[in-house]
């Protein structure tokens, strides 16, 4: 399910007085949960040791998210939180497996000058909080326009950003007005279980109106859920423990 789907059933369940970016941040706290405690990505990155022979972790990756460590096509033991098994005396690169901290919804909303360059079909804008791949949606008085951005620039004059030939061609050369990203990001668990997200948007809509009858309601039926999700999780996990092959 599409994030936004869970806010449009949340709303027209219950509707309040929260806003959709309150409850795009609601959404991060269910999402946030499952990715940490059930549904981790891994991803892999080779090290080579420094002058020291020591390997340094890339800057976002805390040592409690190392998963494996492979030298010389061995695992090697993690003994706490701090270290792993003596290497010895390092001479090739380390394989490093490790679980991918949880990336929150991106609420990229711009509001200021916008400059249109149509010759090659780039807006450019103040802020850094656009990526390439982004579907954004330009709104300047009464025009508007749903827009896929190919790629990002840095240049002295701000962040350019590509969008499709012929695009922005009803715009003017510079104008003040709002580029919104949009949400496209999806629920974490699939259907059955992603009715979970619901639960939790009416039972937080209803903790802050203190409703506690109907927040109790809802969360008795979101923990209902969650635990069928970890029912299923847990059955389909492989039996071996669920070592990692395959990196090296």
């Amino acid at each position: 399910m599409y994030i936004n789907e869970a806010i449009r059933r949340a709303q027209s369940y219950c509707p309040s007085e929260y806003s959709v970016s309150e409850m795009y941040t609601w959404c991060d706290e269910v999402s946030s949960m499952l990715t940490i405690e059930d549904r981790e990505v891994f991803q892999k990155v080779t090290l080579a040791p420094d002058l020291n022979g020591d390997i340094l972790l890339p800057e976002d990756v805390g040592f409690e998210n190392v998963r494996a460590v492979i030298y010389n096509g061995k695992y090697l033991k993690k003994t706490d939180l701090r270290k792993v098994q003596d290497l010895g005396d390092i001479k090739s690169p380390v394989d490093i497996v490790f679980s991918m901290p949880y990336i929150p919804i991106r609420q990229a909303n711009y509001r200021g000058e916008i400059t249109f360059d149509k010759t090659e079909s780039a807006i450019t804008v103040h802020t850094d909080m656009y990526r390439a791949g982004d579907s954004v949606n330009i709104s300047v008085g009464d025009k508007s326009a749903e827009l896929s951005v190919f790629d990002v620039k840095f240049t002295q004059n701000g962040f350019k950003l590509y969008v499709p030939k012929g695009s922005i061609d009803d715009f003017s050369d510079t104008e003040d007005g709002t580029v919104c990203r949009i949400i496209t990001d999806k629920t974490v668990c699939d259907a059955p279980y992603d009715g979970m997200y619901v639960d939790y948007l009416i039972a937080k809509i209803c903790m802050y109106q203190r409703d506690f009858n109907t927040y109790n309601q809802f969360m008795t039926a979101f923990n209902s859920r969650l635990d069928a999700y970890k029912r299923w999780i847990t059955n389909n996990i492989p039996q071996d423990g669920g070592k990692l092959y395959g990196w090296w």
